[in-house]
């Protein structure tokens, strides 16, 4: 019997989603790179519960939060996204050229924006669904995930903070790739 987590995944499946994400966000380095631009994730709904728990949800996706005011310069640089294509369906969506990685969503972020509101910036290359929500999305400190720059946020008052627990996942993933269930 395999090993699962609270959400029933597989603990393997675990390990591969980490290797497509970090893959996936050295893949959109260009985009990334851009001031202002950050990955936001998939739980934007989240945003809206500031007392709610920290869950673990793996989706086959990475959320690129989009400043509206850096817009035209992240559209400049969509050209050096060589790893990945517009979706014929969806423009704010680019699907990885490769199975090895996930696909890109772009939502929109704009700090005037009412955090229970959302809009639509219209666009013909890049149209973006700006969430209200990450108006609260600031980057905190760097760090260093296998030679790709992330960035964590900051504890914010009446949300979980992470920090305490961060050391126990670095451990537990450890134990995960040499295959230590860490029982005796």
């Amino acid at each position: 019997m395999g090993w699962t987590c609270a959400a029933g995944l597989p603990i393997l499946t675990l390990v591969a989603f980490r290797d497509r994400l970090v893959e996936t966000i050295r893949a959109a380095g260009p985009i990334l790179e851009t001031e202002g631009v950050l990955v936001v994730g998939s739980e934007v709904p989240n945003l809206l519960e500031p007392g709610a728990a920290a869950t673990l949800i793996v989706s086959q996706d990475l959320d690129v939060g989009v400043p509206v005011d850096r817009h035209a310069a992240v559209k400049q640089r969509l050209g050096d996204l060589r790893a990945f294509e517009p979706s014929a369906e969806e423009p704010s969506v680019w699907t990885p050229r490769s199975p090895g990685l996930l696909e890109l969503n772009f939502v929109g972020m704009d700090p005037a924006q009412d955090p229970a509101e959302a809009y639509v910036l219209e666009d013909d290359r890049l149209p973006l669904l700006v969430f209200g929500a990450l108006s609260l999305v600031v980057a905190g400190a760097r760090i260093d995930v296998e030679g790709t720059r992330l960035s964590l946020l900051a504890p914010r008052v009446g949300w979980p903070d992470p920090r305490p627990w961060r050391a126990e996942l670095a451990a537990l993933m450890r134990r995960l790739e040499t295959g230590d269930s860490g029982l005796p």
